[in-house]
């Protein structure tokens, strides 16, 4: 792919007006190339190689987004430790990002959107690995001595630190490469940091405290939780409220001895409301709605616990995912294939042309794609999943 860093119209994160505008899978054949006028004095001091990250003794991680993102990235940190198992970890995010990192061994968090990060921390670490390109960013990534990831170039730009994220950035500005794209993000993030060699894993503890506490709420089995909601940002995502109350009438006849859970998150008040109302209409069902308040450690010990999940692809896929409970995915919006699918669960994609849309969607109803993945289809493939337990 092609790149024009000293764009003025970069952006890095994802395509600039003009690409999409224009229809280009990069920057190659752009019109309305301007050179940027910017010049900044920054340059890293130490270039980013494999061997710099072996023998560092205190490194960084700056990755935000949602918790899903975050929990996935914890990869990258445990590849850290296979390769250097000395080194102090530091990772930098915001407030519900540090609470859920407290859950992942051998990582210091940080909440660097409510605390500014000192200078003198920063002064400290010897490779900074950053996955954002946000401005928050910015003067860490210029303090920083030696960086990996996504960096700053002369023209204040952000681009790849170093040749091992090229893949990555491609795929931050080519949506046909995304999606004609067969490596899970975990595998993508990985190699972007040269860490090629290392397993793509999760890296997930859970407090015997916190299972024992959703070992009684979820209490006789089988167990089947249904989560039903997103962040607002990902509301695309989102399969219909209707469905998810036809599903629980069929598992109540299908799976008469199974309890059924519905979770959701602090962002899901919308589908939780909507979800209630359509329930009171079909009569006494069987399900127990669970309270979108336990904090992250409660919530991802109930996933835990549970024999079966079914999700939208949110931040419960990953928890899932990270402690191999069996689930039945549904995806539409984004990539599926970058979704890190255990052996035991099963992944049921939109058959529409248009998807992956990256939330673009151009359908008269929005998130039209998700309306696609029937109540029988997940049904199906979920009594496939209890039949080989």
């Amino acid at each position: 792919m092609e790149f024009k860093f000293d764009c003025e119209e970069w952006i890095g994160r994802k395509p600039c007006r003009f690409q999409i505008e224009q229809g280009l899978v990069d920057c190659g054949g752009c019109r309305f190339y301007r050179r940027s006028s910017a010049q900044v004095s920054f340059l890293p001091r130490q270039n980013y190689t494999l061997e710099v990250l072996k023998k560092a003794k205190v490194v960084g991680i700056i990755r935000h987004g949602g918790l899903g993102n975050i929990l996935r990235t914890d990869a990258v940190s445990r590849g850290i430790r296979v390769v250097n198992p000395d080194a102090h970890i530091v990772w930098m995010t915001h407030a519900e990002g540090a609470e859920l990192l407290e859950y992942v061994p051998g990582v210091t968090p940080i909440n660097m959107m409510s605390h500014p990060v000192r200078p003198d921390l920063v002064r400290q670490l010897d490779v900074l690995i950053n996955f954002e390109a946000i401005e928050v960013v910015r003067p860490i990534i210029e303090a920083s001595k030696c960086v990996a990831g996504f960096s700053l170039n002369e023209f204040g730009k952000f681009v790849p630190a170093s040749s091992h994220a090229l893949h990555l950035q491609a795929l931050q500005i080519g949506d046909e490469l995304r999606k004609n794209g067969n490596k899970s993000m975990q595998r993508v993030l990985l190699d972007a940091v040269g860490l090629e060699a290392v397993e793509a894993e999760y890296d997930l503890e859970l407090p015997l405290g916190k299972l024992e506490e959703a070992e009684r709420i979820v209490g006789t089995r089988p167990a089947i939780g249904l989560n039903i909601g997103t962040s607002q940002k990902g509301r695309l995502k989102r399969w219909p409220p209707g469905y998810w109350v036809q599903l629980v009438a069929r598992l109540n006849q299908t799976l008469p001895d199974a309890r059924v859970f519905v979770l959701t998150g602090p962002e899901d008040g919308d589908i939780k409301t909507e979800f209630l109302r359509l329930l009171k209409t079909r009569g006494e069902l069987r399900v127990t709605v669970l309270p979108d308040t336990m904090d992250v450690g409660l919530f991802m010990a109930v996933i835990d616990q549970l024999d079966y999940l079914v999700t939208n692809d949110t931040f419960a896929f990953h928890v899932a995912s990270a402690r191999n409970t069996p689930q039945v995915v549904v995806a539409g919006p984004m990539p599926a294939q970058e979704l890190e699918i255990r052996v035991g669960s099963k992944l049921l994609n939109t058959p529409l042309s248009c998807a992956p849309c990256y939330y673009r969607c151009t359908q008269d109803l929005k998130g039209r794609c998700m309306h696609h993945i029937s109540v029988e289809q997940v049904l199906t493939n979920l009594l496939k999943l209890t039949e080989g337990r």
